[in-house]
């Protein structure tokens, strides 16, 4: 696709963003960057040409979700885009995720339960990494732009995005067979182990020992 309509396929998304800015982006290897070619004979056309990627759409959303979303104070650096990138490429590649239990064992669900991903610490960043709770936000913000953007869902449209995760023959271990997305009051992401809702696995196994210690509520647990 050409940039016009890499930006019309952006602007069916509720994001625009200008040539200008698109360009910038690749050049700092923050999107893909586009193939350049020369017209064809006979094409009318003079000089070279560029050929954006499918990617682009997701990855050029994705970014500016990140430095447009409401829910982090902090504008994330260029130099941070690509440790973002790098710890994202976790998620999609194992179910790897923390939790924090709900309050109140009795009167609490599963879907009660919150989830957060990992902390991936650089050491050879070249800017201040934030901490936990704003890298966490980062990584989901990125995570939800990219497919909301991949299925040509508004940005702006809160979704639940769900992880469909399939154990394969040697135990532990999962494929990601598909990513999908349903309407939500707000952005979320959700992890499903064949089909059943990883929270609905934990609080049925940890439950009964929070109603013997209520202190453990509230805590974060590991989810891998």
């Amino acid at each position: 696709m050409d940039t016009e309509e890499l930006q019309a396929r952006l602007h069916a998304v509720s994001v625009d963003i200008p040539q200008n800015t698109l360009k910038r982006w690749a050049y700092q290897g923050l999107i893909p960057r586009p193939h350049r070619y020369k017209h064809g004979k006979g094409s009318g056309k003079k000089g070279r040409a560029v050929s954006w990627s499918e990617g682009a759409v997701a990855e050029a959303a994705a970014v500016w979700a990140i430095r447009h979303s409401p829910h982090i104070s902090m504008l994330p650096k260029r130099q941070l885009i690509p440790y973002i990138k790098h710890s994202v490429a976790h998620i999609y590649g194992e179910p790897s995720f923390a939790y924090a239990l709900p309050s109140d064992a009795q009167k609490g669900t599963y879907k009660d339960i919150t989830t957060t991903f990992g902390y991936d610490q650089y050491t050879n960043i070249e800017t201040p990494q934030p901490d936990y709770t704003v890298w966490d936000a980062l990584l989901k913000t990125w995570i939800v732009a990219k497919e909301k953007a991949k299925c040509g869902w508004s940005i702006k449209a809160p979704a639940k995005v769900i992880f469909h995760w399939t154990q394969k023959a040697e135990p532990y271990t999962y494929d990601l067979s598909k990513i999908s997305l349903e309407d939500a009051d707000s952005d979320e992401i959700i992890f499903l182990f064949d089909e059943v809702d990883a929270r609905k696995k934990m609080w049925d196994l940890i439950r009964p020992m929070l109603l013997r210690n209520p202190s453990i509520s509230g805590s974060p647990q590991r989810g891998d």
